[in-house]
């Protein structure tokens, strides 16, 4: 089973292109149906144990394990967290990583696939999730693979609080626990807590994540509806990019920027005059998951637009600025101002 896992995700690795991204993890998922064969073997437990948190809700065990079947951005972040994991034996020789996994879900989709492809001795693994049934299944799967030599530890904790010991300095902090434009998951708010934690020359994954604001035609956007269904139109010919909002990186305090905590609030953007061709105010989301390892717009439903606002219903206004809160369940608002004469 072990050299079955390092063949897949070498394939996975070595593919080029979305059609060979898609096939290789296709494969990936297949393994994993060995030993979660089927919706039949979620129990109503895992379907119905998301969790509400103070900055976001954790997805269910079983919400969580369907985001494997997201071909591309499978493949981009088990390429770019392997590529990461290289770059730190290269900047830490002789030391054996110390890595974090925040909100593992019940495959540990972005770490345990790569393991394999490393010496038990070079890693540390540390799983943390919310859901004791998410933990329950990737200790089967550890097992069933053959992978008990490597040192994988796994607690139920929130991630949003939770401190590693200084006795165990961070080389890597792994967490895709996002929607699109943010909202809803609680990325921002473990960001918030798990980047400072990471030792100098420690690496983040994602490591950028850029939220742009464009004026658009929401509908005529592509967009990743299911996984079988990739969109294969062009990004909306008269979209207007107006200005990037923020990016979280492990160095951009960017919640910090403004005087209330929880909460960003943009500069007032000028509405455009004529918005036929562009009635909808929109963000989109990239990830910059390691080095040049990107997940573009459209790409997944992490990256798909969100439209904050149609511009019907600011006619009358000449601005409007957009507000993140990420004190509760994250959110984007608006605020509009000028009067036209």
């Amino acid at each position: 089973m072990k050299e079955t896992l390092a063949d897949i995700t070498t394939q996975i690795l070595h593919s080029s292109g979305i059609d060979q991204e898609i096939e290789a993890v296709r494969h990936l998922s297949a393994f994993y149906s060995r030993f979660v064969p089927g919706d039949q073997s979620h129990s109503q437990q895992e379907k119905g144990n998301e969790v509400l948190l103070q900055g976001g809700i954790a997805l269910s065990s079983y919400d969580a394990a369907i985001c494997l079947d997201e071909f591309i951005r499978t493949a981009r972040f088990l390429k770019g967290t392997h590529l990461a994991l290289r770059e730190l034996l290269r900047r830490f020789p002789g030391q054996k990583l110390n890595i974090l996994y925040a909100g593992c879900g019940p495959y540990a989709t972005l770490i345990l696939p790569l393991l394999p492809l490393f010496a038990p001795a070079e890693l540390d693994v540390l799983l943390l999730d919310i859901n004791t049934d998410s933990l329950r299944s990737v200790a089967g799967i550890l097992s069933a693979a053959g992978l008990e030599d490597y040192q994988v530890n796994m607690q139920q904790a929130d991630a949003i609080r939770y401190q590693s010991p200084a006795s165990r300095p961070l080389h890597l902090v792994v967490s895709e626990t996002m929607f699109y434009a943010l909202i809803r998951e609680p990325q921002v708010s473990i960001t918030q807590n798990l980047a400072p934690q990471l030792q100098k020359g420690g690496i983040l994954i994602p490591e950028e994540i850029n939220l742009d604001l464009v004026f658009t035609f929401h509908g005529e956007e592509p967009y990743l509806k299911s996984t079988d269904q990739y969109p294969s139109r062009l990004p909306y010919g008269h979209r207007l990019q107006v200005d990037r909002l923020f990016s979280i990186n492990k160095e951009l305090d960017f919640y910090r920027a403004n005087n209330s905590p929880g909460i960003f609030e943009s500069k007032f953007y000028e509405l455009p005059t004529d918005f036929s061709a562009t009635p909808d105010l929109c963000i989109h989301t990239h990830l910059r998951i390691f080095g040049e390892v990107i997940l573009h717009s459209a790409e997944s439903s992490i990256t798909n637009p969100y439209c904050v606002v149609s511009l019907y219903n600011l006619q009358g206004y000449t601005h409007a600025a957009l507000i993140y809160d990420f004190n509760d369940i994250p959110q984007w608002s608006y605020k509009a101002k000028g009067q036209k004469i």
